[in-house]
């Protein structure tokens, strides 16, 4: 998901770094394409129309001449140029501010000129006996200090044009009519000239500022681009928070709740393998330091055959030695490290060792099996804290279990004390009235136990004390219950066990203390009546003790049911 968001981030970015480079790139091209526009069409767009103007006026004046000054649809010769032309051209040339003018006939001998050395030539150019023979004006640019189209230096700017006189379709001749173009064309050339200065600084002054505010655009996208990188790193970072936070929430709960070690390590392990991923296929165990050994108390996700080889190993048969002697987490990637002696006996696969520590004190092992595509140092601080509150949880919940066992628990002998007695007779009345079950409860004591401890004793008393209650345990059944009552006395529950299943069991008890010791036992048995209580049936077995006793002792005496 990380990596999708990031992908579409950088995409976002991408696209409008794009967009901004083209917005430069067309306002690149705009600048270029006016600037190609104002000197490759418009400038000369203005000397197109200076060449036009002017060769309509030289139309206009040639037409003039040959109305007013030359004779009526005849062609041009030298004879046909009457003496008033002489006397009025320079009229013409002054009222219409003519450069030159110069008279074809229509072979294209120059047959008038106002330069007079000019008469005679003849004009042998293809625009001359092709464009203007065939009726058409034939105009020219001349820049100054260039050739004309008789290729005669100019040293002025100039435009040139030919006319031709029509009678129809027939070719009279033609006028060449020279305009002097100077001070008009440095009008243009200034007016074109600060028009593309004015439009540079523009395209110019525009392009910088389109460029600034692209710059800017770009700095602010980049600032954007990283702001939210910034934040998803965040926001990945707060998820893993949370996910950590709730892992540890999750095990504190866990730890809160648990009243035995299995439910304890069981629970953290499954919470630990949904925090990995139940899809990354995470396996993991605990182990608990006892001596030089590690003891496997608890696993999750591995094989029966790695269980079995597991149960308990030497501490530096693999990696855990490590973990246990320094205290710190150990991340392998499938193999153990070469300053441990032996390879562990385990699958290659990625391993995370965390020490359970409780008040500095290395007392287990957390090992997780992950897979090497999971990032397991974005998570160490955490497993690290788990450590120490598992570790911390594991002794105190063994220190409650030992104190629990303690206070019930007769310290001599090992069997329940008198507060457990009463748990399991509530407990065993419980069930055998739910399910109208037999229950019988056996009174038993040690017979002269007190001349026994003045012969040989307190500390032969414990023994035998210690020698009978081994007896006792070891001949009744797994879901029956021995306690010791007080002194030599010792009560016995018998589940869904009748009077004369009682007697057997009993009569072989006894044998056995006969047999083994020094000493005999008496015992008084009472059945369970679904009217009665527990204060009732232990009084009901004391006193069929005491009638044993009575009877001579080393006997089993049956409580008379009322």
């Amino acid at each position: 998901m990380q990596d999708k968001t990031t992908a579409n981030i950088n995409r976002s970015a991408r696209r409008q770094l794009w967009f901004l480079k083209s917005i430069i790139f067309v306002s690149i091209c705009t600048v270029i394409l006016h600037f190609a526009y104002s000197f490759l069409f418009l400038t000369p767009s203005y000397g197109n129309l200076i060449e036009s103007i002017t060769e309509k006026e030289a139309v206009r004046v040639a037409h003039h001449i040959a109305k007013h000054l030359l004779p009526q649809n005849e062609k041009f010769t030298k004879t046909t140029i009457p003496k008033i032309f002489d006397e009025r051209y320079q009229e013409v040339v002054r009222d219409f501010n003519l450069m030159k003018v110069k008279i074809y006939s229509p072979s294209g001998e120059i047959i008038f000129s106002t330069t007079a050395e000019e008469i005679g030539e003849v004009n042998t150019e293809k625009y001359f006996h092709g464009s203007v023979k065939s009726g058409k004006p034939y105009t020219k640019i001349v820049q100054k200090n260039t050739k004309s189209l008789e290729n005669q230096m100019v040293t002025v700017d100039v435009v040139e044009t030919y006319v031709p006189v029509m009678d129809g379709d027939t070719f009279l001749g033609a006028f060449e009519i020279y305009f002097d173009t100077t001070t008009t064309k440095n009008t243009v050339d200034r007016l074109v000239l600060t028009a593309n200065i004015l439009l540079v600084a523009i395209s110019c002054g525009l392009l910088l500022a389109m460029v600034a505010l692209v710059l800017k655009a770009k700095s602010n996208i980049l600032a954007q681009h990283k702001a939210e990188h910034k934040i998803l790193r965040q926001s990945v970072s707060l998820q893993r928070k949370n996910r950590e936070l709730s892992t540890i929430n999750a095990i504190s709960e866990i730890i809160n709740g648990s009243k035995d070690l299995t439910n304890l390590l069981t629970g953290t392990l499954e919470v630990l393998a949904k925090q990995f991923g139940p899809k990354n296929n995470i396996r993991g165990t605990i182990t608990l330091l006892s001596e030089n050994k590690l003891e496997l108390e608890s696993h999750f996700g591995h094989t029966d055959e790695f269980i079995k080889r597991h149960e308990q190993q030497n501490i530096d048969e693999c990696l855990c030695e490590k973990a246990a002697k320094n205290g710190e987490m150990v991340i392998s990637c499938g193999k153990c490290s070469t300053a441990v002696s032996a390879e562990c006996p385990e699958d290659k696969s990625r391993r995370t060792i965390v020490p359970l520590k409780s008040k500095n004190e290395v007392i287990g092992i957390l090992s997780l099996h992950i897979p090497d595509s999971l990032d397991i140092g974005t998570n160490k601080n955490m497993l690290q804290t788990i450590g120490n509150q598992l570790g911390l949880a594991i002794s105190n919940l063994k220190l409650f279990m030992e104190t629990k066992k303690q206070s019930l628990v007769d310290p001599l002998t090992g069997l329940g004390n008198r507060r457990n007695l009463d748990a399991h007779t509530t407990r065993f009345i419980s069930v055998a009235r739910r399910h109208k079950t037999p229950l019988t409860l056996v009174m038993t004591d040690i017979d002269y136990f007190k001349n026994y401890n003045d012969t040989y004793g307190h500390a032969k008393g414990d023994e035998i004390l210690v020698k009978v209650a081994n007896i006792l345990k070891k001949e009744i059944r797994d879901i029956d219950f021995v306690a010791r009552y007080g002194g030599e006395e010792f009560v016995i529950l018998l589940s869904k066990t009748g009077t004369q299943q009682a007697i057997l069991v009993c009569e072989r008890i006894r044998k056995t203390v006969e047999k083994d010791t020094d000493v005999t036992i008496s015992l008084g048995i009472a059945l369970f009546q679904p009217d009665s209580d527990e204060k009732a049936l232990i009084r009901e077995a004391d006193m069929a003790l005491y009638r044993a006793k009575d009877k001579g002792r080393n006997q089993v005496a049956i409580a008379q049911q009322s």
